[in-house]
């Protein structure tokens, strides 16, 4: 098992595991943040029916360096090594990779006009 919590996998794991997410306790805020994360981007790219799974994969790996920066950067608050900023520049570069392949402008949702019409006619009942 890849998380340092086995408890409650209430820690995300120092490296990826695609898994990450499911092996987390969704009752804790560290799995509520990332699953809110994971639901924000997917809606900027279009939506999940938009998304390839490569590009799904990415979302994920996107996410997991996003949290790894947050907590890197509390690390550096406390201790500031220039091993750490090393790391989190490392990171960093990388996660701005993997926001300029997935795209840094919001998509639109794509919708027939079928899905359309019928949205009109619910929201009029």
């Amino acid at each position: 098992m890849a998380y340092r919590d086995e408890s409650k996998y209430r820690h995300l794991a120092p490296q990826y595991d695609p898994g990450f997410l499911d092996g987390l306790d969704n009752r804790t805020r560290l799995h509520r943040e990332l699953t809110t994360r994971i639901e924000v981007v997917i809606s900027d790219l279009g939506g999940e029916d938009n998304l390839t799974y490569v590009k799904q994969a990415l979302v994920r790996h996107f996410i997991f360096l996003d949290a790894m920066l947050d907590c890197m950067a509390v690390q550096i608050a406390k201790e500031g090594t220039a091993e750490h900023l090393g790391k989190y520049s490392v990171a960093f570069n990388t996660l701005i990779g993997v926001a300029k392949t997935l795209g840094l402008e919001r998509q639109s949702k794509k919708v027939s006009l079928d899905d359309y019409s019928k949205q009109v006619s619910d929201d009029a009942s």
